[in-house]
């Protein structure tokens, strides 16, 4: 197991959740105190376009059986804020 975290200084810029590795499970949960949201995806989110969004506390659970057996790759899942500054926790179970 592994786990991280990653904020974005600036609203409206989408970042990647971490460098290329790979994981059977990964958990992301919106940061308590953030005021805003959260908006996860894979290779693009913006405020209107966007896989899940997340408030406070929030969190969103990805298996590899929801990406066809394969692995999930932190580097092409990304977010955005909607408040700068603001940001998720994550956790990854290992292959």
């Amino acid at each position: 197991m592994f786990h991280g975290s990653k904020d974005v200084a600036v609203a409206g810029t989408e970042l990647a959740l971490a460098a290329a590795r790979t994981c059977a499970r990964l958990t992301i949960q919106a940061k308590p105190a953030n005021t805003g949201f959260v908006y996860v995806g894979v290779g693009t989110v913006t405020s209107t376009d966007y896989g899940i969004r997340l408030s406070a506390s929030q969190t969103f659970t990805l298996g590899m059986g929801q990406t066809n057996g394969n692995p999930i790759d932190l580097a092409i899942v990304v977010i955005d804020v909607s408040v700068s500054g603001e940001g998720v926790t994550y956790i990854g179970e290992a292959i």
